[in-house]
């Protein structure tokens, strides 16, 4: 089976046109997503047909959204388990006594 990688800059959002959660490349491939976000800046970006990140054969619809929210890359549907170590910091080791 042959994947076909589209995006270089993947965005997960909400779009100002209809509300609804897409996933896209931004139009502007040296826009600093996270700044121009900040600080209220217009965010153009190419929709993808699906709208999970995990849809790697997901190819562009060449319509044209603008950002309204930007969301985590992930829905949490699609990370169902987050798993995490509690010695994973110097402090905390120190407490558990296992430095």
């Amino acid at each position: 089976m042959s994947v076909n990688l589209y995006w270089e800059r993947a965005v997960r959002f909400l779009a100002a046109e209809d509300d609804a959660i897409h996933v896209g490349q931004p139009v502007d491939a040296e826009l600093d997503i996270g700044l121009a976000y900040a600080e209220g800046k217009e965010i153009k970006v190419d929709s993808f047909a699906s709208t999970s990140l995990l849809d790697l054969a997901s190819s562009p619809t060449g319509k044209i959204l603008t950002v309204k929210t930007l969301l985590p890359p992930l829905d949490k549907t699609e990370v169902p388990d987050v798993r995490c170590i509690g010695l994973n910091y110097r402090k905390h080791a120190d407490e558990a006594g296992a430095s």
